[in-house]
């Protein structure tokens, strides 16, 4: 029987993943994919304890499809090439994947939707809501964060699905490629300290939140703190597994809500339904980027193209080593430099000096 392929992405999880679940449907064999674009890693924006991450959670979501009696096909290279060739020699007849709302992966999916000759399911696996389903009244998306926080709040949203293991297609008759290093891949070994990246780990994170610092997460979410003086601080310490996507949206989403509902406290209850709204940020902002593609790379409003900006080498390198004589700005760019993660109130801090 010809196999359909799930590509992953920015989704490394065996759970609660809508490729995967409207794939199994299909009742065909499954090949899951996973692809080294170039144009990924030499982006500017990738850095050794950034990919070191990845690279571990790809290790981890190879065991977890191991454990469900498949694997996972490593390849190198253009994906719209990558994916022509996989169709070539096994004869999948589908493609499942995860959108991903940057400028450039829609491009590229789009240019491999033309490309490939078979049936293409693109999915909103990273949003609670997709960005067609928040408008106003006519028609247009919401550019102000108030008026699309009320009326998400008002739209269904999805459960987490189940996977319920299936059929895999032998990758043993495919050249597979196996999970590189950084040197493998052009990067010198960093000696950030990187924390487990597996989903059992992130679900660990979820429930140690979700039972305890979630109830007083609004009183105390400012508090910089470190993990040393202040055990998990009052984060729930989730983004990178979420950026990954070791964990779902929806499953924070739907315990966030079980958490509301488990406690009288109105305190609790708030200190929730702030946690929340974190989550709405993140997905305004994914919207705005979805429907306004051009803040990537430039201002939101234009009249602020005009604006003269200083451009000081000195003063940058200072910023970005801790050197600047600010101490809050200082320790938090030494502690991202340290450890690869900052407090979310230090990213505000530190993003505002620098502008």
């Amino acid at each position: 029987m010809n196999p359909v392929i799930v590509w992953y992405r920015r989704d490394l999880r065996a759970y609660d993943h809508l490729p995967l679940h409207h794939a199994i449907q299909t009742g065909q064999p499954i090949l899951p994919v996973f692809i080294f674009d170039p144009a990924v890693l030499d982006s500017k924006r990738i850095s050794p304890a950034r990919l070191k991450f990845m690279l571990n959670g790809l290790s981890a979501l190879r065991d977890d499809l191991q454990k469900m009696g498949g694997d996972l096909y490593l390849a190198h290279g253009n994906p719209a090439d990558i994916l022509a060739d996989l169709v070539d020699k096994t004869g999948a007849t589908d493609l499942f994947y995860g959108i991903d709302y940057t400028p450039y992966a829609r491009k590229r999916d789009e240019a491999i939707t033309h490309s490939l000759n078979i049936t293409i399911h693109p999915l909103h696996d990273r949003l609670l809501v997709p960005p067609s389903a928040v408008a106003k009244s006519d028609g247009t998306p919401y550019t102000v964060f108030t008026p699309f926080m009320k009326q998400w709040r008002t739209i269904e949203k999805l459960a987490c699905v189940d996977i319920t293991p299936n059929h895999f297609f032998d990758i043993g008759q495919l050249s597979s490629k196996p999970i590189p290093s950084l040197s493998d891949l052009g990067f010198v070994e960093t000696d950030v300290p990187i924390p487990p990246a597996t989903s059992a780990y992130a679900h660990d994170l979820l429930n140690e939140f979700m039972t305890h610092r979630i109830h007083v997460y609004a009183q105390n979410r400012d508090q910089l703190g470190n993990a040393e003086a202040h055990p998990k601080t009052q984060t729930s310490f989730l983004s990178p597994y979420i950026r990954f996507g070791l964990i779902s949206l929806r499953h924070i989403y739907w315990d966030a809500r079980l958490a509301h509902q488990n406690t009288s406290s109105v305190p609790a209850q708030n200190s929730i339904t702030k946690f929340v709204d974190e989550i709405v940020w993140h997905e305004f902002y994914t919207h705005i980027l979805w429907h306004f593609p051009q803040v990537k790379t430039h201002n939101f409003n234009p009249k602020f193209d005009a604006m003269a900006w200083q451009y000081d080498h000195d003063h940058f390198t200072a910023w970005c080593e801790g050197r600047t004589g600010y101490p809050i700005v200082d320790a938090a760019m030494r502690q991202l430099v340290k450890t690869g993660w900052m407090h979310n109130r230090a990213r505000m801090i530190v993003a505002s000096f620098l502008t």
